[in-house]
């Protein structure tokens, strides 16, 4: 194989060229990457904590939703009509029993 001076001018521009990507461009992309990779992770964990409250209202709504009509059956089961103060006060009860 014949090394002439061609080839040892190529590699050093070569070298020189990794060097300057290493230390000038390279730095500022993992920065950005890194930024980037950290702004991900803070929406997913907003988006994680926005489902949690959104779930907690909806299991609260389901619940008293469900207490109501446990409370109507049972109101035509006893052949009584409960008034409002006593079926909210059951209705608390009973969602405070299941939270």
């Amino acid at each position: 194989m014949n090394i002439n001076a061609t080839l040892i001018v190529e590699m050093i521009t070569f070298l020189l060229f990794v060097w300057f990507v290493m230390g000038v461009i390279w730095p500022p992309v993992i920065r950005a990457l890194e930024k980037r990779r950290t702004q991900i992770a803070e929406g997913i964990a907003a988006a994680h904590q926005e489902m949690d409250v959104q779930l907690k209202a909806a299991k609260r709504e389901l619940y008293t939703e469900i207490a109501g009509l446990a409370l109507k059956a049972a109101g035509q089961v006893v052949h009584e009509e409960l008034d409002d103060d006593k079926h909210h006060k059951l209705v608390g009860k009973l969602v405070q029993s299941w939270s």
